[in-house]
């Protein structure tokens, strides 16, 4: 198996037909173009590949030229014969055979008289691959390499196993590529997770045996293990169980990554939301958040007396968010949280709460991340089939977030601190891309308050100067007539009506202002906080063109925390 011209034999075999090999690769110097047009034609050889002979020993040669469309039918022409590497006084009875009528051509093989050589014979014809025989003549015992191969991947028997021996050499000469280079041998798809490939008739001496797993041409698993020349004596039969370990491909460089930031109100079980909530569902909508507080100010009689004219609480559940609302009766009445509620609706800047709430939720539902991964190696690589994958270093770059609402937002412009994460654990194997805990400083909450107020608040609401929650409830509240008053007057003109007028004027206006400044901060609690977007997750490595460089990434999920406390999906295309 050893050819020393080019240091390299490919041999293919069928799984079970041990000793009829088709050669589809060998020396480049020595290959035939196959010829444009027409049916393909192949070189079958005639009987073992692998020979090992004595001194002066003589072998007979021969291969099949037939048409390779499975008809196996002869084909009439010249058959050129040629030793590659030193034949050691190695001759050839011909070189040039005109095949018969089988399509069949041989020629004589006698050894040398020197030891050690290795060489390969190749024959040659038009529009065919060459057939390659491996020659060793020693006067010393041959020896025999068995490499048993086991599928790492589940399931069994859908993959390629491929051995190949490099003499001379060791696994760190010997370079990862997406096709072998080197002796092979290739048993292809079996039913079990198990293969033994046989390397015979070698010489004694140092060889890198290498492993593979292959799937459409493409290496999803690794090994590679040294056998030096001790354990190789003349005679020798060795074992050898090679580990292979799953294969990725090479990520390291720069990926633009788009990352979902999607964040649905009703996906959270916090209470971030919970005062957008009760403005969005429950019958009095912000009428009942200032009730809330109100009755909070006033003595427990007037209290009372409120309260029995307010509907009974009663949980308002979408998805994993719940809040308490109150019913719209009362008997066979309308609640003081509806009637009031009616009231701020019908105030200008109150009729668009349905509007600037299904803005949020565009806002909340379509954010977009764009960043950068640059991945860096660490110390383990594919060949090392002690490591559990390929290991990096990333850096994780946030550079924008864009929404459905508002223009992009420029994070290094904003001045966004934090915005890059260092030093994140990443790691390659079985081709997918496993991405280690990080955060990156976004300060989301606040993107969402401001693409709120820029593209929300400010275009439905010209007028307003405050375009936040708070704003927009000052000026609804201030609109609110009733009993010929306004504003907050309005407001308690209406309270005390129906919770009995004795000794109520004058008393709920200031409770009403601290409400409305209160709720407003309930409601900006949406928008508080600038805690980091916690990250981890993984992808998978697509390598299209099967060169074991990784051009995507696809099928990504992040695991979040913090602002967003879900799932996100995300993609890579490769920079550089």
């Amino acid at each position: 198996m050893i050819c020393i011209g080019c240091d390299f034999v490919r041999l293919r075999c069928r799984a079970g037909l041990a000793l009829t090999c088709l050669l589809v690769g060998a020396c480049e110097s020595g290959i035939t173009p196959f010829v444009d047009g027409g049916v393909g034609r192949e070189l079958v050889i005639l009987g073992d590949a692998q020979l090992g002979l004595r001194y002066g020993q003589t072998v007979e040669l021969g291969v099949r030229y037939v048409l390779d469309d499975g008809g196996q039918e002869p084909v009439r022409g010249p058959v050129r014969f040629s030793i590659f590497g030193d034949p050691g006084g190695s001759t050839l009875s011909r070189d040039t055979v005109p095949t018969d009528g089988t399509g069949d051509a041989k020629a004589t093989l006698t050894a040398g008289s020197q030891e050690g050589a290795g060489f390969s014979v190749h024959a040659s014809a038009a529009g065919a691959a060459d057939a390659v025989f491996d020659v060793s003549v020693s006067k010393l015992e041959f020896v025999t390499i068995d490499a048993v191969l086991t599928d790492p991947l589940p399931p069994p028997g859908t993959r390629s196993f491929v051995a190949a021996l490099f003499a001379g050499k060791t696994c760190a000469d010997v370079p990862v590529t997406p096709q072998l280079v080197g002796a092979s041998r290739d048993v292809g798809p079996v039913p079990t997770s198990t293969s033994t490939l046989t390397f015979r008739n070698l010489l004694s001496g140092t060889y890198a045996l290498v492993g593979r797993l292959e799937s459409m041409d493409a290496l999803v698993a690794y090994g590679c293990i040294d056998l030096a020349a001790a354990l190789l004596p003349p005679g020798t039969h060795l074992f050898v169980p090679l580990a292979l370990v799953p294969s990725s491909p090479d990520a390291t460089g720069s990926f633009t990554l788009t990352t979902s930031l999607a964040a649905a109100r009703d996906s959270r079980h916090d209470a971030r939301f919970a005062s957008v909530d009760i403005v969005d569902r429950c019958p009095g909508h912000a009428a009942q958040l200032l009730l809330d507080v109100l009755v909070g100010d006033v003595d427990a009689a007037r209290q009372a007396l409120i309260d029995a004219h307010r509907g009974a609480a009663a949980p308002s559940t979408a998805g994993m968010s719940t809040v308490s609302c109150r019913s719209a009766l009362v008997g066979t009445d309308a609640s003081l949280d509806v009637q009031l509620g009616t009231l701020l609706e019908l105030a200008p800047t109150g009729g668009v709460r349905s509007a600037l709430i299904g803005d949020l939720d565009a806002i909340l539902k379509s954010g977009t991340l764009t960043s950068t991964l640059r991945l860096s190696p660490t110390l383990a690589h594919i060949e090392d089939t002690t490591a559990t994958g390929q290991r990096y270093e990333a850096t994780h770059t946030a550079l924008a977030v864009a929404f459905s609402l508002g223009a992009a937002i420029d994070l290094a412009a904003l001045g966004v601190p934090a915005r890059v994460a260092y030093g994140v654990a990443a790691t390659a194997l079985a081709s997918r891309l496993f991405i280690g805990p990080h955060v990156l400083g976004l300060g989301l909450p606040k993107l969402w308050s401001q693409t709120f107020s820029t593209a929300s608040i400010a275009p439905r609401l010209p007028a307003l100067t405050d375009a936040t929650w708070s704003g927009w409830l000052r000026a609804t509240v201030g609109e609110v007539q009733h009993g010929g008053k306004t504003g907050c007057a309005a407001i308690e003109d209406l309270v005390c009506e129906q919770s009995g007028a004795t000794g109520c004027a004058g008393t709920l206006v200031a409770a009403c202002d601290d409400a409305v400044t209160r709720v407003g901060d309930a409601l900006e609690t949406t928008f508080v906080g600038d805690a980091g977007i916690g990250l981890s997750g993984n992808a998978r490595l697509v390598d299209s063109n099967a060169d074991l460089v990784a051009e995507m990434l696809a099928s990504g999920t992040f695991f979040a925390t913090g602002p967003i406390d879900d799932a996100l999906v995300f993609s890579g295309t490769r920079t550089k």
